[in-house]
């Protein structure tokens, strides 16, 4: 059983909008091969919400995910770092409440920038 403490890490084969909290289209990204699956998909948050920050994925991303997982996919991401691009955010608190309010629009802290990367802040995650 994943769960937010333990993280996921592995590339972007998929990327979809589905229907999430509050019947808000969410960003689905589908992860290969974790830990004996092969594949798992994870909801992130509404593709403006995070173009508004400047967080990007792509398919052939790295991902490491922070994860509610209760056994069944898609899961609710905690916190997503983007290996690849280098930038971090939290996007949902511990007691899983969205960094987003009802219409889709941003309303978390800023994404995270690995220094060397642009943004300065560190990426630790």
């Amino acid at each position: 059983r994943l769960q937010v403490e333990h993280p996921v890490t592995e590339n972007v084969t998929g990327i979809d909008l589905v229907s999430g909290e509050g019947g808000i289209e969410i960003l689905q990204v589908t992860l290969g091969e974790i830990r004996g699956a092969d594949e798992l998909s994870f909801l992130l948050a509404p593709a403006e919400a995070l173009q508004s920050i400047g967080f990007e994925v792509r398919e052939g991303d790295r991902l490491k995910v922070k994860c509610f997982y209760e056994g069944d996919s898609p899961a609710r991401v905690h916190k997503i770092m983007n290996v690849s691009r280098g930038s971090m955010v939290r996007l949902r608190t511990l007691r899983q409440i969205p960094l987003w309010d009802n219409r889709g629009l941003w309303q978390g802290g800023p994404i995270l920038s690995r220094p060397g990367t642009g943004g300065g802040h560190n990426g630790r995650n």
